[in-house]
């Protein structure tokens, strides 16, 4: 991960951008609510949901709610999420009409209440370390906002590429705290 310090950063990414929630003293004494809030827009994605979830609970920092927002699903999506979040209450599962992954995200930020926003996509998965990396990176540069790579990985042949269009920390910075004055 890269971090960005800067005092009142509101920074907000479909992917890999992390932002605090709320304002938290630096690194002391914090609620008890999760640190992180996993936001997760969902549209007829039965089909990977278990994969991503599965990738969600098996954090090695496992202070997180991840709440799903249906978007108007016509396949067994939410009864998929309905089943995790009975044996685990960090699931939270809101529903929606139909009105885009954008309003979804915005749904499931209003009701957040981790210290730290994290975005996912239900077609996507988290490498178990995730969390504990994003901690490790605001913990050691005190940083307001985490940018962080992705690999995409092709369900047929299991492998995983660098594709283009992601994140590219050779572009943003050199270093691995900057200011966002600092982008070209």
């Amino acid at each position: 991960p890269m971090a960005l310090s800067e005092e009142g950063s509101d920074v907000l990414s479909s992917n890999g951008i992390l932002r605090p929630l709320a304002p938290r003293s630096k690194f002391g004494s914090r609620d008890m609510g999760p640190l992180f809030s996993i936001v997760l827009p969902m549209f007829n994605v039965q089909e990977f949901l278990p994969d991503c979830i599965e990738s969600i609970l098996s954090q090695s920092c496992g202070e997180f709610e991840a709440i799903f927002v249906d978007d108007g699903s016509t396949d067994a999506s939410p009864t998929i999420v309905e089943k995790y979040a009975a044996r685990d209450p960090r699931i939270v599962l809101l529903r929606q009409d139909n009105s885009g992954a954008g309003a979804a995200r915005n749904h499931g930020l209003s009701v957040a209440t981790g210290d730290y926003l994290v975005f996912l996509d239900p077609d996507d998965f988290f490498e178990s370390d995730l969390l504990s990396s994003i901690l490790e990176s605001i913990e050691q540069h005190h940083s307001d906002v985490v940018l962080f790579n992705a690999r995409q990985y092709k369900n047929d042949s299991g492998e995983y590429f660098e594709p283009m269009h992601y994140f590219r920390p050779a572009i943003v910075s050199k270093y691995p705290v900057f200011c966002a004055r600092d982008i070209p």
